[in-house]
């Protein structure tokens, strides 16, 4: 009788190894994809030029420009005036049975409306409203009183932001785009620097987090198959895991290599097939962007052609 409990709970034992196996690598695989997406996000704000408004062709494209007063028609929580975004938290303190504080949410409150950036050379409507952006706003120091607490996150009127998304000439706007591999829809109060950080951070926590479950996984198959080696285990692991990462690396830059060579292509053919101006000023600003156009296009193909791409 006791042998057969034994040979129970030893099937179940593995059962649950298996179970736990299979979890583990469902979770690496995911993991995995999440970390390429940020490392995605990384790459398309460092290819992506800093355009003026009057430069911005259909496409992925990035301006720098500063927020329309005139569309800032949201109002703080917490007094910092009109704006187009804002996301307000109350919360409450309270105290467990145990001694320990935490703050509990009593109330919120968030909105955001389409808006025009200006820059010296035109203006652009950012569809804010109309797509779901990733935000990086600037944060007003927290009020407290009693228990409670309001924090806000705000885009105010007249500050400068960062945005990336996918530009319509026809329309002059800038929003999200609808292929799922496209550029990421971000409006950023703190420019490149808090969207690289994010992402970035982002990034390599989820490849961290893959690698763990990854060799926990391959630990739990060795111990299925009675494999308790520490040499045979150091093997399996550092057989399988670099190759697995150099591929995922070597994916993603074949993938941005693509799209960038898409992308100069296009803007050169757009540029090409402007319609020539009677104005000498607007012709001498024709001839130097089809110029610099051209130049642009055979200083990428050198570079991606490049050995040690």
């Amino acid at each position: 009788m006791s042998g057969t409990f034994l040979t129970k709970d030893s099937l179940i034992s593995k059962l649950v190894q298996l179970l736990t196996m299979i979890a583990l690598l469902i979770t690496a695989f995911f993991s995995r994809g999440c970390s390429m997406d940020g490392m995605r996000g990384v790459l398309e704000v460092q290819r992506l030029p800093i355009s003026y408004a009057a430069g911005l062709v259909s496409g992925p494209s990035m301006i720098k420009a500063k927020v329309r007063s005139e569309d800032a028609v949201l109002s703080s929580r917490l007094g910092a005036g009109p704006v187009v975004y804002y996301d307000w938290t109350k919360e409450r303190e309270e105290t467990d049975s145990d001694g320990d504080t935490t703050w509990v949410t009593v109330d919120s409150a968030s909105g955001i409306v389409n808006f025009s950036v200006d820059d010296p050379t035109g203006s652009v409507v950012v569809k804010a409203n109309s797509n779901t952006p990733d935000i990086y706003p600037t944060s007003l120091p927290a009020k407290y009183y009693g228990n409670y607490r309001e924090s806000e996150t705000v885009i105010k009127a007249d500050a400068q932001v960062l945005v990336l998304g996918e530009y319509n000439f026809q329309q002059g706007t800038i929003g999200g785009s609808s292929d799922r591999l496209g550029i990421r829809f971000t409006i950023s109060a703190h420019g490149e620097k808090a969207i690289l950080a994010s992402r970035g951070w982002t990034s390599v926590g989820n490849m961290a987090v893959a690698v763990f479950s990854f060799v926990f996984a391959i630990g739990l198959m060795l111990n299925l198959f009675r494999i308790h080696h520490i040499m045979v285990s150091s093997v399996v692991v550092f057989v399988t895991l670099p190759p697995i990462l150099f591929l995922q690396w070597t994916f993603v830059t074949i993938e941005q290599f693509t799209l960038a060579n898409e992308r100069v292509e296009q803007y050169r053919i757009l540029v090409e097939n402007q319609n020539p101006t009677d104005d000498k000023k607007t012709q001498l600003r024709q001839g130097l962007i089809k110029r610099d156009a051209a130049q642009t296009q055979q200083l990428y193909i050198l570079y991606r052609d490049r050995f040690t791409n």
